[in-house]
């Protein structure tokens, strides 16, 4: 008994999660990044991941415009071009798995699933680090805007934490229990909104289903205070040492 009860306070405990690592001070989604997350105490690390040929690099945009000044696509690019990339400050881009032998256990993992085919390749390698001693099923949450991605998910597995993203520009599908169907057929453990629409009948609703809710990307001290008390389950900021 007393373990349960000890189980279920950690379980329903606030989380402090690292947007891309802790990216307020180290470019986003590297080890370096991950690391400082980890010195700053987070619960929690969301990092990106798409599908380079067959590997799962751990990158968030669409081209390498931002991040290396490079008018590309990164599906026009190859596994060894984005390899071969090197960001200011000389980090370079990871590999899904990389970065999960580096965290190594010592804090949970967010996957976001970026563009097509990343869900069943994300979901075999989950599978194969919940093998070892190190990980267990409750150490990831996968989420992603894509309910075809997340479906996918589920089929291949129903032990997986998922996590539905909405923003304010799906307003529509937060305002009452029917917009809240989707998250529901998937059986997702968090609903992952912008800062813009969370609410307290948001949280009263999905805290009524069985869902988390954890709000991105927050850096303001005082909104962070805000987010709290409406009864948020976790906060996604650049700078978590400020959570």
């Amino acid at each position: 008994m007393v373990d349960n009860f000890i189980n279920d306070t950690l379980e329903c405990s606030f989380m402090s999660i690292g947007h891309r690592g802790a990216c307020g001070h180290a470019n986003e989604n590297t080890i370096e990044s991950f690391s400082k997350a980890i010195d700053f105490g987070c619960d929690m690390i969301e990092m990106d991941v798409k599908l380079v040929g067959s590997t799962l690099m751990v990158f968030h945009d669409v081209d390498l415009e931002r991040i290396f000044g490079i008018d590309k696509s990164v599906s026009e690019c190859s596994y060894a071009e984005i390899r071969n990339l090197t960001m200011q400050g000389g980090d370079k881009i990871p590999t899904l798995e990389e970065s999960l032998d580096f965290i190594d256990g010592r804090v949970k993992v967010n996957i976001e699933l970026k563009g097509p085919y990343t869900a069943v390749a994300v979901v075999k390698l989950i599978e194969k680090y919940v093998e070892t001693e190190t990980w267990d099923y409750k150490d990831f949450l996968v989420s992603s805007f894509s309910h075809t991605e997340l479906s996918l998910v589920r089929q291949q597995s129903e032990e997986i934490q998922i996590g539905l993203l909405f923003d304010e520009r799906h307003r529509d599908i937060i305002d009452s229990d029917v917009s809240l169907s989707i998250a529901k057929e998937l059986n997702a453990w968090s609903v992952n909104v912008s800062g813009e629409v969370a609410s307290e009948e948001l949280v009263e609703v999905a805290h009524q289903h069985g869902m988390k809710v954890l709000v991105y990307t927050i850096n303001d001290p005082e909104e962070i205070r805000t987010l709290k008390e409406l009864g948020v389950d976790g906060i996604f900021s650049d700078f978590p040492e400020r959570i």
